[in-house]
């Protein structure tokens, strides 16, 4: 529906013309769409959301990795620390739900609670 009103604005008389040598790639393509929208949210379901986010960073390094080793693309030292930025975060966040009591999340909290204590304090 969102593309329909989309649509009104960017409507010309190819449009249709347009649709008709395409029809047989958009229909497969939002047959497509759909399955992967069913199945990320049977994924979120059956495990978690954290389960998801994880299952899309690794896909974005395995992108990367790929786009490096095959196509020689070169990797900024920015992209390698912000994945494992994110990684460890998420991490970190689904072992402080696991085992809230542990030492390293203990140790991690109060680190960061001193760091907006000091930040407030300035």
């Amino acid at each position: 529906m969102v593309l329909l009103v989309g649509n009104l604005f960017t409507w010309t008389d190819k449009t249709l013309h347009d649709l008709q040598i395409w029809w047989p790639y958009i229909i497969p393509n939002a047959c497509l769409a759909f399955i992967l929208n069913v199945t990320i949210a049977v994924l979120i379901k059956e495990t978690s959301s954290i389960t998801f986010i994880m299952t899309g960073l690794v896909k974005d390094v395995v992108i990367v990795l790929v786009s490096a080793l095959v196509f020689k693309e070169s990797v900024m030292a920015q992209q390698l620390i912000g994945f494992a930025i994110c990684l460890s975060g998420v991490s970190m966040w689904s072992f402080s739900r696991a085992a809230p009591s542990s030492t390293v999340v203990v140790a991690f909290e109060s680190a960061c609670q001193k760091a907006l204590f000091q930040r407030g304090n300035k």
